[in-house]
């Protein structure tokens, strides 16, 4: 529960693709589009391996933030903070505090303790 940004524009869109292409110079670049719209174009790589690393690398990012600016908006979700608290997401923005840190994760609802 660490998001590095909170901002309900990163929610992910209805429809994004991502494609590489070759200029016509010989270098090779990636175009993302968000609901048929071009969002990004990167280029100047030297082969078409290079531009899907990357461009899967800046999709995985864009993706991450966009899972976290969800969570924050939507809340419900659960998971431990950098103290190692057990929290939950409050719709809006914010965490509630479960459990603090050391909690016992085997109590959880339906699981047998050993006696």
């Amino acid at each position: 529960m660490n998001p590095n940004e909170s901002d309900e524009s990163l929610i992910p869109p209805d429809e994004e693709e991502g494609r590489v292409y070759q200029a016509p110079n010989g270098k090779w670049g990636f175009v993302i589009e968000v609901n048929g719209a071009e969002v990004v174009r990167q280029g100047s790589y030297d082969d078409e391996d290079e531009a899907r690393e990357d461009m899967g690398e800046f999709m995985e990012s864009y993706w991450t933030r966009a899972f976290v600016a969800k969570m924050y908006a939507e809340g419900g979700y659960v998971g431990e903070d950098e103290q190692g608290r057990l929290v939950r997401t409050i719709a809006g923005g914010g965490v509630e505090v479960i459990a603090e840190a050391g909690y016992d994760d085997t109590a959880k609802p339906g699981r047998a303790h050993d006696a």
